[in-house]
């Protein structure tokens, strides 16, 4: 008889409460020195100062407001580009006449910084929500491709040739062997994408917007006020965490047999 133990959780609690011990002393460490060498607000500001315009905007629904723009435009994106991405790369990955005409260019489209396309996607899809989501739809689609492909074409080989034997279809062979391979692949790049998205998000608010918390940053930027612009920040790292959790949760549901195996002890 078998007894399955874990052992994760006094672990998890050790490394939570050393991490909540980090994070105090910085906050303390950094308070310190803005208040003893009297540095201006304008310039960097204490996390008291911080803290009370977070809390303070949080109350008054500014920051959630504007959290939900970012949110919707990051969201939407995300999941546009990563569609887009995993789709052409099954085009890619099955059909070679596919990855000799096209890929090479989607490669060379990479290296343009996003940073650049952003006024042109202003121009081509006006102020509003389109063109956020263009740019973030545009880079997501470059990992989640690049990814997908990778995971593709490292399958078993002898997996398909077996599946072949036994006169399994194409659909089959994708369905049954490359798709569960590659799923690893693709998670990794919907990882680093859901992030990604975030940031184009707030790229393209920066360009031109009238909403969102890139919108805030620049709003702020011109007032000079540092602490509402660190406050903003810290809105933007939780949206990150939030979407970024949100993907490893739906990965250790899709790709359940990659799960770490507990310790086991025979009775």
């Amino acid at each position: 008889m078998l007894k399955i133990i874990s052992q994760n959780r006094p672990w998890d609690l050790k490394d939570l409460s050393i991490r909540i011990l980090i994070f105090i002393a910085i906050i303390t460490l950094w308070e310190g020195i803005v208040v003893l060498f009297g540095v201006s607000e304008r310039i960097f500001p204490a996390p008291s100062s911080v803290w009370t315009i977070l809390l303070a905007n949080l109350t008054n629904g500014t920051f959630l407001n504007h959290f939900y723009i970012t949110f919707i435009q990051s969201l939407i994106g995300f999941i546009i580009g990563s569609l887009a991405g995993v789709i052409l790369a099954v085009f890619v990955s099955e059909f070679s006449l596919i990855r000799k005409l096209i890929y090479p260019y989607i490669l060379g489209l990479q290296a343009v910084p996003i940073v650049a396309l952003a006024p042109l996607f202003i121009i081509w899809f006006g102020f509003g929500m389109s063109s956020k989501i263009a740019l973030t739809v545009t880079i997501v689609f470059f990992p989640v491709l690049i990814n997908t492909v990778t995971g593709l074409e490292n399958t078993n080989q002898s997996q398909v040739k077996l599946l072949k034997v036994y006169s399994a279809s194409a659909w089959q062979i994708f369905r049954r062997v490359k798709l569960p391979n590659a799923l690893p692949y693709i998670f990794a790049g919907l990882e680093i994408a859901i992030v990604l998205s975030v940031v184009g998000a707030v790229i393209s608010e920066f360009v031109g917007s009238e909403a969102g918390l890139g919108y805030l940053i620049i709003i702020y930027n011109n007032q000079l006020n540092m602490a509402a612009q660190f406050a903003v920040l810290i809105v933007l790292g939780v949206l990150g965490i939030l979407l970024s959790f949100m993907i490893k949760w739906l990965s250790k549901k899709m790709i359940f047999w990659q799960q770490p195996i507990q310790n086991t002890k025979g009775l």
